[in-house]
């Protein structure tokens, strides 16, 4: 008898399929990790206001929640992601959180009514679901080079690096897209390491090129906090709408970037890194210096360039798309500096410094005038680049894959 049957997938194809699977898995709990951050933040502060009787400062105090909880979970993550099955246990918490914190936030909605919630009752109850989404930030970012060394071939690893790494900002896309529309009225095999965790980080900062990479990634942090300000910094010089727009565009441009390099990486540019890091790094100071002159600044009360939306749209672009094409390749860069450290270890460190960073900035940004925190993002960007400069470029986990093959 002649059978008609499918053929069955071999192994290969069968792991193939399935490394593709977690990588999706992973991407979404990540994104949906931001999405739930940038909420308020993506609608008017005086929707805001009225809704939840919530303002300036106490948005920026729910922000700051995400920075603040992940330099003190971001250890415990990278000593998590050295025990067994410790990828599988860190995200499935991660993913729990971002749940449990979405539900809570839901309540003050549905058990208040529209006057007391107007008038500030239950706002404890968005500041616990803020903290337990907060909780979750350092379970599903701090694992992307971790994910992918343990899912994904080294020719494919720069690539998948990549979309783990941004789908956290992609969150942040989907929630500058729906969120000025939706409340526009209130009527994101390897070669086996083993070390121990507090051997793998004490390793890590004996590396100096590692700790310029580290004081460099930590900066971009004040991005995150300038992105979530991009309503009070344009408030005044166009719409609601728009700005939600821009950052959409600023969001999708770090995304379709980071995954589109990631892959030339992988094939054009191996063992070059840091050429397309430094790069894109003083593309995007350029551009934000453009942005920073486009606005009125602590130097000047009338802007230096034309203040409309197609050309700040430009200026947003390009940082957008230039810091996507960045920062998933410091991730790889990191671990490649770093080996024998395990992933998770270099990346929970660089990620601390980061949201560092961005803590920083939205702590004193309710104290400052809103045309500074364009300044300062434009000084950090410049350090960035000089810091980048300055690192050591070396693949040890690269040359111990090549001599496991035999290649060397």
């Amino acid at each position: 008898m002649i059978s008609h049957a499918e053929p069955l997938p071999s192994p290969v194809q069968r792991v193939e399929t399935q490394r593709w699977y977690v990588l999706a898995v992973f991407s979404t709990v990540s994104a949906l990790n931001n999405v739930v951050w940038i909420t308020f933040s993506s609608v008017s502060p005086s929707v805001a206001a009225e809704y939840y009787g919530i303002h300036r400062r106490e948005l920026n105090q729910l922000l700051n929640y995400g920075p603040l909880l992940f330099l003190l979970v971001a250890p415990f993550t990278s000593w998590l992601l050295t025990r067994p099955s410790g990828m599988r246990y860190t995200v499935l918490l991660g993913a729990f959180l971002v749940f449990a914190g979405s539900i809570v936030r839901i309540v003050p909605t549905w058990a208040f009514t529209e006057h007391n919630r107007c008038a500030g009752e239950g706002r404890w109850l968005l500041h616990l679901g803020q903290i337990l989404n907060a909780l979750s930030g350092p379970l599903v970012i701090s694992p992307v080079s971790r994910l992918s060394a343990l899912w994904f071939p080294a020719e494919q690893r720069a690539g998948a690096t990549a979309i783990a790494q941004v789908a956290n900002g992609f969150g942040s896309a989907v929630s500058w897209f729906l969120g000025p529309w939706l409340a526009s009225t209130a009527s994101g095999e390897p070669a086996t390491t083993s070390l121990a965790f507090r051997e793998g980080l004490r390793q890590a900062c004996m590396n100096r090129s590692f700790l310029l990479l580290v004081a460099a990634f930590g900066m971009c942090g004040v991005q995150q906090a300038w992105v979530a300000q991009l309503q009070t910094l344009l408030q005044g010089v166009l719409g609601a709408k728009a700005i939600g727009v821009l950052a959409v565009v600023e969001a999708l441009a770090c995304t379709l970037c980071g995954v589109a390099c990631g892959f030339i990486a992988d094939s054009k540019f191996r063992r070059r890194f840091k050429l397309l890091i430094v790069l894109a790094l003083t593309i995007c100071t350029l551009a934000s210096i453009h942005f920073m002159l486009s606005l009125s600044s602590p130097f000047s009360s009338r802007p230096i360039f034309p203040t409309n939306a197609q050309m700040i749209g430009v200026s947003i672009l390009i940082i957008g798309s230039t810091l996507g094409t960045a920062m998933p390749l410091l991730f790889e860069l990191s671990a490649e500096l770093t080996y024998p450290v395990p992933e998770g270890t270099s990346a929970g460190v660089m990620l601390w410094v980061f949201n560092m960073g961005c803590f920083v900035l939205l702590l004193v940004s309710s104290y400052m005038s809103v045309a500074w925190i364009n300044v300062i993002w434009t000084l950090t960007l410049i350090m960035t680049t000089l810091l980048m400069c300055a690192v050591d470029e070396q693949y040890r986990r690269s040359d111990a894959e090549d001599q496991i093959r035999g290649t060397i």
